[in-house]
């Protein structure tokens, strides 16, 4: 009898441990099913690895705006996020196949008004108010985006100086802000950050990076190898 008890409890642990590893093995499923799912695979109808032509197919009605950098090809159209009206850039490699799509507010970029690009380049103040539409933005942003994507995988806030007030700090580019959101294929980027001194800004602080990006992981991979190598 004690013995037949001994084999009936061991058929139970292997049961349950069988059951226990099918149910992880189901929600691990699950949540891949659901991250691709949510995968935007680029931005609007705009997908990763379209060519120039596809891309302003996919974007009919929209008013682009053509740019080159260096060998690279882009291009933007203006949209209002909430009170901010931003640029939405489309870029694309050698290759001419979009990998990364960036938005910014337009005031950040100091073409709101002449007097905020006169202050913005010229003066502390005019960094400190691009700071400010920046914040706004995130803010505005940032719960859009969790309704749609989901909480992201990764959040940071760095206040960088004495401010107590974490808004103020990063207004005056002295606090770092960051959510980040990762797919299979796409990786977002929500932030408010100031790029390093000497980029585009004065009082060694640096202009703002883009507020929010969309990027392939696949075929922006080579991109910033190929960047990191010319800058050796």
């Amino acid at each position: 009898m004690k013995k037949v008890s001994i084999i009936l409890f061991l058929l139970l642990v292997v049961l349950i441990s069988r059951s226990f590893s099918q149910t992880v093995e189901s929600q691990s499923s699950t949540s891949e099913v659901k991250a691709i799912a949510l995968d935007p695979e680029g931005y609007m109808n705009a997908k990763w690895g379209m060519s120039v032509d596809e891309v302003k197919t996919a974007l009919k009605g929209k008013f682009l705006i053509n740019m080159k950098v260096g060998k690279a090809r882009m291009f933007y159209y203006t949209e209002k996020f909430g009170l901010s009206k931003c640029m939405v850039f489309f870029v694309f490699n050698n290759e001419e196949k979009l990998y990364s799509v960036q938005i910014t507010p337009m005031e950040s970029m100091g073409t709101a008004t002449a007097s905020v690009m006169t202050s913005s380049y010229m003066h502390p103040e005019g960094m400190d108010l691009m700071g400010s539409f920046a914040v706004t933005t995130f803010k505005i942003l940032e719960p859009q985006l969790i309704t749609k994507y989901g909480s992201p995988v990764n959040v940071v806030r760095e206040n960088r100086s004495g401010i107590v007030d974490e808004d103020e700090a990063a207004r005056r580019g002295q606090a770092l802000w960051v959510d980040n959101w990762d797919f299979p294929k796409t990786t977002i980027v929500l932030q408010v950050k100031r790029e390093p001194n000497g980029t585009m800004g004065i009082g060694g602080r640096g202009q703002f990076a883009p507020l929010l990006t969309y990027q392939s992981k696949e075929i922006a991979a080579p991109v910033f190898e190929q960047k990191k190598k010319a800058s050796i």
